[in-house]
């Protein structure tokens, strides 16, 4: 009895050996045939970036293709890529997954679960375990350290990530193939900027009022790790669905996340506050710069600013123009002041934050109920494209 069962150990003991070296020659053998060599990808981050930005550019397609086996090897699956710049995958709705849900007033949104419309050549969508993903390439060439850094001081930190006003969408699993790093991070749906649109959304000025809250929340938590956004318009905020509350009232409150710390910028606690500064624009390349300029952004390159009052001047930038005519001055009063020319005159996030919250625990609930309609308000920004 004793020899067989150390026999049966023995067969299992090899068994389970085989299937190692098995799998460990399988993948050698399908990165040596069918992974791509690093020289047929981008070199740099810039140049992953501009795939597919225009026809001179190299293909999104095309390099991305290149990938497809390496993903699967970690259980992804790359969506079906129509064109340059739309991807779609077929198949059943995603797996709940706690970061996307349909509005009850709008289950036919359903079949946007499964689009993606690509902003750059950085990112791609991906399906797994009947989740769906995105991937974004965060470095390579030596390029996107510290965006990588700043990504797993804010995200990966226990206990800090667990906290219920972080508003940080969770970079679940880091992939390296060579000096390339891949971040994977859950799909979303909508834009709050989407919300602010009527012509887009049926949202109620309470449904957009407590957006903007979660929106804040965000903003104090990262000033709080010392990080300053620098890109901090509203398109960067995320929801997990726009409750649209004007077509049945919606008690349940959709989470905000802030995303793309691209241009983002961290300090160490040892540094003094008032040597928290930079220069120049928040990309290197000022032809490609297209967003709106703070008055800051529009002094010398040399110029020493504050990225955190640059954060709150772009924050009210897309309020001052979709949500500044709602009919309340307590709330369309709040904006103009984050826009202040002097960076000194603009309100903390915390500051604001206090002065909305404020004003919701003041004002009777059917005042906020009501139709948002204002049509978006076009700004004169000197420099602005």
């Amino acid at each position: 009895m004793g020899l067989s069962k150390t026999l049966q150990n023995i067969v299992l003991g090899l068994s389970s050996s085989l299937l190692s070296i098995s799998g460990q020659l399988h993948f050698t053998l399908t990165r040596f045939f069918k992974f791509p060599k690093r020289r047929e990808l981008p070199r740099c981050l810039s140049a992953w970036k501009l795939l597919g930005h225009d026809d001179d550019s190299p293909s999104y397609i095309e390099n991305w293709s290149k990938l497809d086996t390496f993903f699967a090897h970690h259980g992804f699956t790359l969506w079906h890529r129509s064109d340059e710049s739309n991807q779609s995958i077929s198949g059943p709705p995603p797996a709940p997954s706690n970061y996307v849900f349909l509005p009850i007033n709008q289950p036919k949104y359903v079949q946007t679960l499964s689009q993606f419309p690509v902003s750059n050549g950085l990112l791609h969508a991906a399906r797994k375990d009947k989740r769906h993903y995105i991937i974004r390439v965060f470095t390579a060439g030596g390029e996107g350290l510290d965006t990588l850094n700043i990504m797993r001081l804010l995200t990966t930190q226990s206990p800090d990530n667990l906290l219920s006003n972080t508003h940080m969408l969770p970079m679940v699993e880091e992939i390296m193939y060579e000096d390339i790093v891949f971040g994977i991070f859950p799909l979303l749906g909508d834009r709050v900027q989407f919300a602010m649109m009527p012509l887009l959304r049926k949202s109620s000025v309470e449904d957009i009022v407590f957006m903007i809250m979660q929106a804040l929340e965000a903003v104090i938590y990262i000033h709080g790790k010392n990080v300053a956004h620098r890109d901090l318009f509203m398109d960067n905020f995320l929801v997990e669905w726009v409750p649209e509350s004007v077509l049945g009232q919606n008690w349940n409150r959709p989470r905000v996340y802030l995303i793309d710390f691209e241009t983002a910028v961290h300090f160490r606690d040892d540094v003094d506050p008032s040597n928290r500064l930079v220069s120049g624009l928040p990309v290197p390349d000022s032809d490609r710069y297209q967003r709106a300029r703070a008055p800051e952004l529009l002094v010398s390159e040399s110029h020493m600013y504050c990225p955190f009052r640059l954060d709150m001047w772009q924050f009210g930038f897309h309020l001052m123009q979709m949500f500044s005519k709602t009919g309340i001055a307590e709330i369309d009063t709040l904006w103009p002041p984050l826009m202040s020319e002097n960076p000194a005159d603009r309100p903390s996030a915390h500051e604001v934050f206090q002065k909305l919250g404020d004003f919701i625990a003041e004002v009777p609930p059917r005042m906020l109920q009501k139709a948002y309609t204002c049509d978006p308000i076009i700004l004169h920004v000197p420099d602005w494209p």
